[in-house]
């Protein structure tokens, strides 16, 4: 007596028996749609602004497998994610270099990726735009941003287009990990917090040193 899954087999007096396997029902590959969160904190100091990007990725059909993201003008420092197989920064056409991830298991709900990345700044005064990722391959990417310094630098918005400011309390935080005890580090001065329901949008800022004037 042979055990198959919860049916018992029962053998006969010859010895022998045959088994034939049914087959598994192969499931149809779909067109993949996604959507995408973005949740982006900018830090300037003095020759650098720091980016932390947090990316929810929201599988609505099919598997999501591989990443792709247009490259703003930036060095990027760190990738984080489940299940990364490999990550690499494509460079074909210097015009627009992306960020190219890809997964080890496909992911059918939701995925989470970080990426930190750093713009070199002028010497202050400087004008600049903010560098943003801008996913590829998705209905729409929506999301928060807040910049700001932890120095004694002076920011002023220049322009600003395909965004709402909002208040820094509504600001959400997004986390990797809902278990980590640090929570990610939000800039103290001069914030400006805004909103967006699609990219790209735009961003430009004025920063200056605080001089200290002393009279007498």
């Amino acid at each position: 007596r042979i055990g198959f899954t919860r049916s018992p087999l029962v053998v006969g007096v010859s010895g022998t028996f045959e088994v034939t396997w049914k087959p598994q029902v192969k499931r149809l590959e779909s067109e993949l749609v996604v959507t995408c969160d973005a949740n982006t904190i900018a830090t300037a100091s003095v020759g650098a602004l720091r980016v932390d990007t947090i990316l929810t990725y929201r599988v609505i059909q099919g598997a999501l497998t591989k990443l792709s993201l247009l490259l703003p003008d930036v060095n990027v420092t760190q990738v984080q994610g489940e299940d990364i197989q490999d990550w690499r920064i494509d460079k074909t056409d210097p015009a627009k270099p992306k960020l190219l991830v890809t997964l080890s298991r496909p992911k059918e709900d939701l995925y989470r990726l970080r990426v930190e990345s750093e713009m070199t700044l002028a010497q202050f005064p400087c004008k600049f735009n903010l560098p943003a990722l801008t996913p590829e391959n998705v209905l729409r990417t929506s999301g928060f941003l807040l910049i700001g310094t932890d120095s004694a630098i002076k920011l002023q918005i220049g322009k600003a287009g395909g965004l709402t400011q909002v208040d820094q309390a509504a600001f959400p935080s997004a986390v990797m990990d809902p278990k980590a005890a640090a929570p990610r580090a939000v800039p103290s001065r001069s914030t400006f917090t805004y909103q967006y329901a699609n990219m790209p949008y735009v961003l430009a800022l004025n920063a200056d040193d605080v001089v200290t004037s002393l009279t007498a």
